[in-house]
């Protein structure tokens, strides 16, 4: 099931179950204001039960300050232009406060309901929305607990784009590292936000995964594994960029065009491996290039501070090979076991 309708599901029974029961509450006040229940169950039904419950004390939060606020309003002052525009600038001011998070928008607009139309019962009005709206978050939290929605599909794509960014940026890396005038500038941009997707995704599978039966028929372990895995990949790939970038363009001579040229053999061993996510191949050429780094690292001229950088950028190379090793490996056992598991 895509995770939309997955979310959209969950989201109209929590909606549904919310309003059922506020209908069945025995006082006129829920029965007048029985869609602050259904309200409440939209605004937080989440794709995660963590997420859920977190939204859940977000969003009471958010009504205990705005109802507080719009009470307070009402007591030294009736509605109108000033005394709105004066409760706004409250509300927002306090809707500043980094524990709401996405609910920060609601202190201003419960504050507003409760002072222009909890006049005559402010009480009444304020324990209907109050309630009724904490009544339908609750709802909201145990349907999704109840029926728990492993986000698989998503983090596929996040590990897919991932993957498909890091060898783009060692195969722009390497032709950069064979041209005679030098590295060009690399963006981080699409690898940084394609990082930050798949490391979003992964927690939500992370989370979703304990209280989920399905997590064996959908491998979950295994996908984590190579999310993580393709993660710190990434990660490896970007700290080399950076020292790579530190060392700058000088002009070393043959020793800095013959250090290119080995750079970027290492860099194609790398790059043609997580192409084709063959490890044995890697594991048979990774170590003889870099050991023909190493041969030009002790060769080069290079004095003090410079022989240390080419080092270190030689070293963080040796990091990103021995990570796309493991992140093949990963990958081709999770391959294997999905396999296993349809046959």
């Amino acid at each position: 099931m895509h995770p939309r309708l997955g979310l959209a599901l969950r989201t109209a029974i929590a909606g549904g179950l919310a309003w059922l029961l506020a209908q069945l509450l025995p006082t006129a006040e829920a029965d007048r204001y029985a869609y602050f229940a259904p309200m409440g169950a939209v605004i937080v039904t989440s794709r995660t039960v963590v997420d859920t419950a977190r939204e859940l004390l977000r969003s009471v939060t958010a009504l205990v300050l705005g109802c507080s606020l719009g009470l307070a309003a009402l007591a030294v002052m009736q509605p109108s232009a000033v005394g709105v525009a004066v409760v706004i600038a409250v509300a927002v001011l306090l809707g500043g406060w980094k524990v709401l998070g996405p609910m920060s928008g609601w202190v201003p607009t419960v504050a507003i309901f409760t002072m222009v139309l909890g006049r005559g019962q402010p009480w009444s009005y304020v324990s209907a929305y109050t309630g009724l709206s904490a009544l339908g978050a609750a709802i909201g939290v145990a349907v999704v607990a109840l029926i728990p929605q492993l986000i698989i599909t998503p983090l596929d794509e996040a590990v897919r784009r991932v993957w498909v960014e890091i060898t783009l940026r060692i195969r722009q890396l390497r032709d950069d590292l064979r041209r005679t005038d030098g590295v060009g500038v690399v963006g981080t941009a699409e690898l940084d936000r394609a990082r930050l997707r798949l490391n979003e995704r992964l927690s939500e599978v992370d989370s979703g995964r304990r209280i989920n039966r399905r997590t064996r028929r959908h491998d979950v372990e295994g996908r984590i594994a190579q999310a993580r895995s393709v993660s710190d990949l990434a990660a490896r790939l970007q700290d080399f960029q950076r020292r790579l970038e530190d060392l700058g363009d000088e002009d070393g001579g043959d020793d800095r065009t013959e250090l290119n040229t080995r750079l970027a053999d290492t860099l194609d061993v790398i790059y043609q491996s997580l192409r084709h996510g063959r490890s044995d191949d890697l594991e048979h050429s990774l170590e003889p290039a870099l050991s023909s780094l190493d041969d030009v690292v002790h060769r080069t001229s290079t004095p003090g501070a410079g022989r240390h950088s080419i080092s270190s950028l030689v070293n963080d190379l040796r990091k990103l090979g021995l990570a796309a090793g493991d992140t093949i490996r990963v990958s081709v056992r999770r391959s294997d076991d999905s396999d296993h598991q349809d046959g």
